[in-house]
């Protein structure tokens, strides 16, 4: 068999066209991870401020605390973005 044979067999799959318009399942994603960033974020905030009023003796939790709920928000919003931004070739 030849190449020019076997490229004749090989019959390419429809393409799917890409629309500029969100899915349901993104758009979803998309309030859901931006709701999540500000929970996150703000709770850390809320931590680094105490609003929750812990006493000193716990001072060194709370900013841990802090600044894991920040760090984890940042994540959220980098894997909201990178969900959104990624090439589904299905």
């Amino acid at each position: 068999m030849n190449n020019e044979t076997e490229n004749k067999e090989y019959m390419r799959p429809p393409q799917r066209k890409h629309s500029s318009v969100f899915s349901t399942r993104k758009l979803l994603g998309l309030v859901f991870g931006l709701f999540m960033f500000l929970v996150y974020e703000g709770m850390g905030v809320l931590m680094f401020i105490n609003f929750f009023n812990w006493s000193s003796d716990w001072a060194w939790t709370r900013w841990i605390v802090g600044v894991v709920l920040v760090i984890y928000g940042f994540f959220r919003a980098y894997r909201t973005y990178k969900d959104l931004t990624r090439n589904d070739d299905i």
